[in-house]
């Protein structure tokens, strides 16, 4: 139990959290948890649902704890208990169709050597396969097996397609076999910062030892991203060779073939062509019902809903857990059953926020509103109004699309 001071320490927390992230994200997943329990180590928050629950620990655990040590002055771990808010009164259901119990698993990340934290629901269990991605999967299921040789494996595709996913699960299966192995999820532009430190700092040695010497399986995302980075390249191709003459794993994303990134030097072109390159397409209709009911994790929905949801959200596996996620909150703010109109109304919003926007639609966009020709924008005139409407298109494109600075 807890006591009335408690109650006011996680008043003030959400106080603080209220002013870190946004509004709607505060009111959507903040706002309904109450404070149920406290103790000398933590508190227990209660959830309205299992997804919800699964949601928070993923997105906002580390930035509660952080707002409960500001609030109390010590530090205070979070666990979460669905406690379901009661539905209105409705016939009773037969015993065959009761929504099962789900049970809660302890979430926590795993945290390799250096990098990012690996997902804990990026594993080659929580991952669906189909004709859009099988050469991938098998690909990273065999990289992640112990063996004496190794093919680097590159896997391409748009935004939000699973490259990550896979990416991430062979460093699970690695680490699940042989936790004493030093694995790195990292980005380029990761890579790319650690080396201008390490050049500030005097300490480039240390940094060229960490990767050459340091490191037995790199996961190195968004590759795309080295474009016109001409230093980065050479210290990456550096470490590339000494990693592959010592037969470790390498693993590179990018959201281009590697023969179409710009700018790329071809000492580490030759190297990202040299692997094993696998692409993952879009899922089609049927992988994407395979896909909304995998990420229900035991959520009783009609097939109906699935079926809404899957017709309307046709852009990537992202864009399905976002539209999935924002149907089973909106139920639980109104108290409400999922059902096909719903699913259709919320599908439809989900959809026309997160449609791709590309080079050419932003730069229409953009003469549209200078009332300039697109010659006049990508041309070489520095005037005045033609060179804020670049600029204007630049800093657009860096924000809204997945186009590097160079490429850009």
């Amino acid at each position: 139990m807890f006591n009335e001071s408690a109650g006011e320490m996680w008043g003030r927390a959400k106080k603080i959290l209220a002013g870190r992230i946004s509004r709607h994200s505060f009111l959507m997943w903040i706002e309904p948890m109450r404070l149920l329990a406290e103790d000398a180590e933590g508190v227990v928050l209660s959830c309205p649902n299992p997804f919800a629950a699964r949601f928070i620990r993923e997105n906002y655990r580390e930035g509660i704890e952080d707002c409960l040590r500001q609030a109390a002055g010590r530090l205070l771990r979070i666990n979460l208990k669905v406690v379901e808010t009661p539905r209105p009164e409705r016939p009773a259901e037969p015993a065959a169709t009761a929504r099962p119990v789900q049970l809660e698993l302890p979430g926590m990340d795993v945290r390799p050597s250096a990098g990012h934290l690996l997902r804990r629901d990026h594993t080659f269990d929580e991952f669906v396969v189909a004709d859009c991605n099988d050469l991938a999967y098998n690909a990273a299921r065999a990289l992640a097996k112990d063996s004496s040789s190794r093919m680097p494996l590159l896997l391409w595709s748009r935004p939000g397609l699973g490259k990550s996913h896979l990416s991430q699960a062979v460093g699970h299966q690695v680490l699940r076999v042989n936790p004493g192995e030093r694995v790195f999820n990292i980005t380029a532009d990761d890579f790319y910062h650690e080396m201008v430190r390490a050049l500030k700092d005097g300490s480039r040695g240390e940094f060229r030892d960490k990767y050459r010497h340091g490191c037995d399986t790199l996961i190195l995302e968004q590759v795309q991203n080295l474009s016109g980075k001409d230093k980065t390249q050479v210290e990456l191709a550096e470490a590339l060779d000494s990693l592959l003459e010592c037969g470790k794993r390498l693993i590179f994303t990018s959201t281009e073939r590697p023969g179409d990134i710009p700018d790329i030097d071809e000492s580490v072109r030759s190297r990202l062509c040299a692997s094993l390159v696998a692409d993952i397409r879009p899922p089609d209709f049927v992988t994407r019902m395979r896909i909304l009911k995998k990420k229900a994790h035991g959520q009783v929905l009609s097939e109906g809903v699935f079926t809404a949801l899957a017709q309307e959200l046709t852009e990537n596996v992202r864009q399905l857990s976002y539209g999935l996620a924002s149907l089973l909150t909106r139920c639980s703010l109104m108290n409400v059953r999922p059902d096909e109109n719903l699913a259709r109304q919320v599908a439809s919003q989900v959809a026309s926020r997160q449609r791709a926007l590309t080079m050419n639609a932003l730069m229409n966009l953009v003469c549209a509103h200078f009332r300039l020709a697109g010659t006049e924008l990508s041309g070489a005139s520095r005037k005045t109004e033609h060179a804020v409407p670049r600029q204007v298109a630049m800093y657009l494109a860096r924000r809204y699309t997945d186009q590097s600075c160079q490429a850009i």
